[in-house]
């Protein structure tokens, strides 16, 4: 009886601490992403970040957000270029690069699965509830372009 109440209260502790660091994998690889979404970043180089196992997060963070690693990175891709559509009037092609697409025609095909529009469209919709004046014309707060040799990838 003292040997499972033991065996009990190890493994609660494990547990709690497990979901302790668990959390902080979630924070550092959810803070990663969000940092370098615009680069060609891997699994790997989230778990390298994160300073966890790349299986490891692979279990983990689908259970905490409720999306795979590449659904979040993809989901946040998509969130950034509504944005740059709605405030600004770059071209699809910068936006596409802004957002960590290098391929136009892939960014297209992806922002239509995602929100049922083209980013044509989705500017097109957004600048009938707003006049172009709300839209930035300064460019200086967003990142620079692409150096030739640099490739981003989904």
């Amino acid at each position: 009886l003292i040997l499972n109440q033991l065996i009990q209260s190890s493994s609660s502790k494990h547990d709690v601490q497990s979901g302790k660091l668990s959390d902080f994998y979630i924070k550092e690889a959810i803070s990663f992403i969000e940092q370098n979404y615009m680069r060609n970043i891997t699994t790997r180089d989230v778990a390298a970040a994160a300073g966890v196992h790349v299986g490891h997060l692979h279990r983990i963070f689908p259970a905490e957000t409720g999306q795979r690693i590449g659904e979040y990175l993809t989901n946040l891709r998509v969130d950034k270029a509504k944005s740059l559509l709605m405030r600004t009037d770059l071209p699809s092609s910068r936006v596409a690069a802004l957002s960590g697409v290098n391929s136009l025609p892939y960014f297209s095909r992806l922002f239509k699965q995602k929100t049922g529009m083209t980013p044509l469209e989705f500017r097109r919709s957004y600048a009938v509830t707003k006049t172009r004046g709300d839209m930035a014309t300064n460019y200086n707060d967003l990142p620079p372009k692409r150096g030739e040799g640099e490739s981003l990838i989904l």
